[in-house]
């Protein structure tokens, strides 16, 4: 299913993934959501189904959804040309999905380190400091990330789409291509940079996105709990 084929559908419900309480490992199953289903992997009964993004990310992929189809939109007839403008204002949408899609990116990073600290029992302090230092996405993942887990970014991210069906790797190139563009959107205001292409990819590059913070997750945050 291309979620770009979904019009109605808030798309965050078809990007759930659900966290065990009692061994925190992370998955789609959402038979989480009935009390007392066994967790398949530490076979621990689900008190509850608790999802494990945040809010936050759920509102930024439903926003993406919106600007997405509102590049389809035909405006009604407005005789003050109001509607008409919010409705067909290219530029507003070429580059606010870009911006969503990386602003996305950023807080499933940040989310990671948070969870890769709690699970290493860091205390708050030190957790808030580490964080203050590495303020940008490229740092947590150059330099916080390897520090954590003792393993350098694109080597989890090879290593992990060897052992899947998606190609995270492929997937990163590409997100490093959009974010490249934003960077320079935000310094130069070239928003012109964003093809067509990119813009029709991103939604179809979501549930990666989700799939690899949940595989990263898996990969650390249990086995260091």
């Amino acid at each position: 299913m291309k979620l770009a084929e979904v019009h109605f559908q808030p798309w965050h419900t078809l990007l759930s993934f659900y966290i065990c309480e009692n061994c925190s490992r992370v998955d789609a199953d959402r038979t989480r959501i009935v009390v007392g289903t066994p967790c398949k992997y530490c076979g621990a009964p689900s008190p509850a189904a608790r999802l494990h993004f945040g809010l936050s990310s759920l509102v930024l992929v439903n926003s993406i959804q919106d600007f997405y189809f509102l590049r389809r939109a035909s405006p009604p007839a407005d005789a003050d040309g109001i509607v008409a403008h919010i409705h067909t204002n290219e530029t507003d949408t070429r580059t606010v999905i870009p911006l969503l899609f990386c602003t996305l990116y950023e807080g499933l990073t940040t989310q990671l380190c948070q969870n890769i600290m709690r699970a290493k029992a860091l205390d708050k302090p030190l957790q808030e400091r580490l964080l203050s230092d590495h303020r940008y996405a490229k740092e947590k993942r150059e330099k916080l990330f390897p520090a954590l887990t003792g393993e350098k970014w694109n080597d989890a991210l090879a290593e992990l789409t060897n052992a899947a069906k998606l190609n995270f790797t492929e997937h990163f190139d590409f997100f490093l291509t959009v974010n490249r563009k934003r960077n320079k959107f935000i310094h130069e205001g070239t928003h012109w940079h964003f093809t067509d292409q990119e813009l029709e990819r991103i939604p179809e590059e979501l549930l990666t996105t989700f799939s690899l913070f949940t595989q990263l997750h898996n990969r650390y945050v249990p086995k260091v709990a």
